[in-house]
């Protein structure tokens, strides 16, 4: 939600992006001679532990100010003290601020400081999509897609999320980007997948980075190009995306956008098979095997098998099987190899 609701995280860093009192829909405003306080700052500081800033924040928001309520809101929802956060951030959302509106809807969605509402979170996110709040025109897309807190209406959901993507929202763009190769709310179009899918992953969007470089590796919404499909895996990889790591393997494996290279293809499999992705627990067996970018062991191709192959994986189960068929890594047993490959046959080849 929210691609979803990941506005939760990060919080300080995200302080800079909510909206100035300028922006809110109700703030106290300063006097002709008085200087607006600087509430992001005094919140990043009250986060670090400076009491003062906290005592002036809770001051702020006690006389009624919209824009401290939210951001006293936002330092309650840091510290994960969630009741205190709903609080506050009630306060500032029923005076009009939009940012207190996103985040009280936020709470909403998630249970967090009150009971789980997506009809309160709905109506909440909704107010501050209004006000033009880039990441509740998404979270709004979202709820409509998905039919949560309202009826399920996929062309207000594209709607709200052509928006967030217009205002360079990298959610948004997204999702965005999904409805489109979903064909939900308007016609399925990939090229304009393509083309909402590439600003957000120029954003730094894993998600997007991606299916960006899936769609260059299958020629879909652009021209086939396993060069950029290579350097979109990459950077999804970097950024720790399993899928990307066994998928960035499988293209050195193969000397595809990129120089054959098992050594490398080698490291890639290794980084998503410790976190237990079966496709690549297979293709390490495999190169354990054959002595492809590692020493030949069979000891570790055979124990890498057996972890894929207790995954359902078909291709391990018949490699499972042909190792304990020939003894290799393990004693030779044909009992357990025909049940195997029976497992294989069950599961269906094909990865």
């Amino acid at each position: 939600m929210r691609k979803i609701l990941s506005s939760l995280a990060c919080i300080v860093a995200a302080l800079s992006l909510w909206p100035s009192p300028a922006n809110a829909a109700t703030t106290t405003a300063p006097t002709a001679t008085t200087k607006a306080p600087d509430y992001i700052a005094l919140t990043q500081a009250a986060l670090k532990g400076d009491d003062q800033a906290l005592t002036q924040l809770q001051s702020a928001a006690n006389s009624g100010d919209a824009n401290a309520q939210f951001y006293l809101g936002k330092y309650y929802q840091s510290s994960k003290q969630y009741a205190t956060a709903f609080n506050w951030l009630q306060k500032s959302a029923e005076q009009g601020n939009a940012g207190g509106e996103d985040s009280l809807g936020d709470l909403y969605a998630l249970g967090l400081g009150t009971q789980q509402d997506y009809t309160q979170a709905f109506n909440w996110v909704q107010k501050a999509a209004e006000h033009g709040i880039a990441d509740a025109e998404n979270f709004v897309g979202i709820l409509y897609a998905n039919g949560l807190g309202t009826k399920r209406d996929y062309s207000l959901a594209f709607n709200w999320l052509q928006k967030a993507a217009e205002q360079g929202n990298a959610d948004g763009e997204y999702n965005f980007g999904i409805a489109y190769v979903k064909g939900q709310g308007t016609p399925q179009n990939y090229s304009q997948a393509f083309k909402w899918f590439q600003k957000a992953a120029e954003q730094g969007y894993l998600s997007a980075e991606y299916i960006l470089a899936v769609f260059y590796a299958q020629g879909q919404g652009t021209q086939q190009d396993f060069t950029q499909a290579f350097n979109w895996f990459q950077k999804a990889a970097d950024q720790g995306d399993v899928v990307a790591e066994f998928d960035l393997g499988r293209l050195y494996a193969n000397g595809r956008g990129t120089k054959q290279d098992f050594t490398q293809a080698f490291y890639w499999f290794q980084k998503a098979a410790y976190q237990g992705d079966a496709d690549a627990e297979n293709f390490l067996g495999t190169l354990f095997a054959q002595g492809q970018g590692t020493q030949q062991d069979y000891t570790q191709a055979f124990n890498w098998f057996q972890l894929a192959a207790e995954q359902g994986n078909a291709n391990a189960c018949q490699n499972l099987s042909y190792m304990y068929s020939h003894g290799q890594g393990v004693t030779a047993d044909q009992q357990t190899a025909q049940y195997w490959a029976d497992e294989a046959k069950k599961f269906g080849s094909g990865n």
